[in-house]
């Protein structure tokens, strides 16, 4: 049974705090993501992450600091849908 993303329990936290959640959990008890956060909030004082996103090489202008960012844990999803904004370029990474 799938749990909708306005169905489920909401924390807020920093990204670090998140990260520890993930790391503290290496079981998968539970699954947590950090969505559709603008990259150029969360990253302001990391300017290498922000310069190191170049959409360029697939026809996009758009730099880190127009980016969002959804991370997710083990078990973490979305259900099939279409955004009402903007372009996705999606990039599932594991590990």
């Amino acid at each position: 049974e799938p749990q909708w993303d306005l169905e489920c329990l909401t924390k807020s936290m920093t990204i670090s705090q998140f990260l520890d959640k993930l790391e503290e959990d290496k079981e998968g008890k539970n699954w947590y993501y950090f969505d559709y956060k603008y990259m150029r909030e969360w990253f302001n004082d990391k300017p290498e992450i922000l310069s190191a996103v170049d959409w360029s090489p697939f026809g996009f202008d758009q730099k880190g600091e127009d980016s969002t960012l959804w991370i997710g844990s083990r078990g973490a999803h979305t259900n099939c849908h279409q955004d009402a904004y903007g372009c996705n370029l999606v990039a599932q990474i594991e590990g």
